[in-house]
């Protein structure tokens, strides 16, 4: 239960203004070098806003994977101790310019660390990039290929989750549901309802599949089928003439967490097809946010609907 959940127990937190300063980003780290601690865990507002609101994402990613998964200690799992005095905490740092690119309109985890463009502090790219974490520590999906496009696309899921459960957001409407990146300064770059509408496939090598070798392999492109089958697993739907019925984002969450425990680092869309269902077949085993066998079939008919590989599953 959420309150069972501890703020000053879990959560250690420090965020880092660079200023719009151009700097190599490899060296970006939030407690090293030139990069210092601006607001840090129990300190009052900076009046930063991008500082601000990391964090205040931080908080709100970790409160979700507390209540949602079960990752009780986000900070635990993927935080860095730089040797600042802060201790090991969820690091970022905000209003980043490299020497090419003032304003840099883009976000990355560093494998220890975020970093920001200015205005890219949305809560959908933070628990994004964080996730990306998440799954570095979890199951290690190589940034290639498919399993890239599976990494991308989970930590859409979770970013988009996060998000959507978080109803003080004044970004969270009907209209912006399942759009990524809507209130950031570069705008919304992909739509996990309707992935074509950023030409992005939302089917298994149908329209817009990405077969080359650029954005390793596609990574970005091809999360579109991860994506569809989540927003459909979720909400529910009619796609390809197969219809789901939602399980609802508790359920969904809770899912994708066991999905991510059962994929490995070169696990495909078959993978995650079969990963999907098995987990789903878990959760009912363990009486997980109340999954019932009649979810398993839904989940099974949206593996089906985005045309996923059908591989043989465990009971």
């Amino acid at each position: 239960m959420l309150d069972s959940w501890s703020e000053t127990k879990n959560l250690n937190r420090v965020v880092c203004d660079n200023a719009n300063r151009r700097i190599d980003p490899n060296n970006a780290g939030c407690g090293t070098g030139s990069i210092r601690s601006t607001r840090s865990e129990g300190q009052p507002a900076s009046g930063i806003a991008d500082v601000d609101k990391i964090y205040d994402y931080f908080g709100k990613t970790e409160q979700f994977y507390a209540q949602y998964t079960k990752v009780a200690n986000l900070t635990n799992l993927i935080g860095s101790d730089t040797g600042d005095g802060k201790g090991k905490a969820l690091r970022g740092t905000v209003r980043l310019c490299t020497t090419t690119e003032c304003p840099y309109r883009n976000a990355f985890w560093s494998g220890s660390y975020m970093a920001y463009g200015s205005g890219l502090t949305t809560e959908d790219i933070t628990a994004h990039e964080l996730t990306h974490g998440v799954t570095q520590h979890t199951n290690g999906l190589v940034y290639r290929n498919e399993p890239g496009a599976i990494n991308e696309s989970m930590s859409d899921v979770f970013g988009e989750l996060t998000f959507l459960v978080d109803t003080a957001n004044p970004c969270n409407t009907a209209a912006n549901r399942w759009k990524l990146g809507v209130c950031s300064s570069i705008g919304v770059i992909r739509d996990m309802k309707n992935p074509k509408a950023y030409q992005d496939p939302d089917t298994y090598k149908g329209q817009y599949w990405y077969a080359g070798s650029g954005d390793s392999g596609g990574v970005h492109t091809n999360s579109g089928v991860g994506n569809r089958t989540a927003s459909i697993i979720t909400d529910g739907g009619t796609l390809n003439g197969v219809t789901v019925t939602g399980l609802g984002i508790p359920k969904t969450a809770a899912l994708y967490w066991t999905t991510q425990t059962l994929l490995s680092s070169n696990s495909n869309y078959g993978a995650l097809s079969t990963a999907l269902k098995n987990a789903c077949n878990t959760n009912v085993r363990n009486n997980t946010a109340g999954t019932t066998a009649a979810d398993c079939v839904q989940v099974a008919n949206a593996t089906k609907a985005t045309k996923l590989p059908q591989l043989a599953t465990r009971d």
